[in-house]
C-alpha cells in the first residue's frame, strides 16, 4: 500500500479466490474521513456494473451468484474491512 495514503477512495487490498473455503476480501479505507457503506455493493458476476450504470439490480442469479448490498455501517480513516465468504 505504497500509494494508498494519496488515495481519495476506498482501495482493496486483498482479494482471495481459493480455495473456496477461504474466499474473502478487504477494504481500506485511505482516506481522512469515515466511509459510509450503505450505497456500496458486492457481486461476483461480471455485469455488475449495470446495478449503476443501468438501474438493474440482480446481474446475478440465486443459482450462480450472489449480489449483495452492504449494511448501513462505515470504515474509519486507517480502518481495514474485511469480510469472509465461508461460514467454515
Amino acid at each position: 500500500m505504497v500509494f494508498a495514503q494519496e488515495a481519495e477512495h476506498l482501495l482493496l487490498t486483498r482479494v482471495v479466490t481459493q480455495p473456496a473455503e477461504a474466499e474473502s476480501f478487504s477494504i481500506y479505507n485511505p482516506t481522512a474521513s469515515p466511509v459510509n457503506l450503505a450505497q456500496y455493493y458486492i457481486c461476483d458476476n461480471e455485469e455488475y456494473y449495470k446495478m449503476q450504470t443501468v438501474g438493474d439490480m440482480s446481474p446475478s442469479s440465486r443459482i450462480g451468484g450472489f449480489t449483495v448490498q452492504f449494511p448501513d455501517i462505515s470504515i474509519s480513516p486507517g480502518d481495514t474491512f474485511h469480510i469472509v465468504l465461508s461460514e467454515s
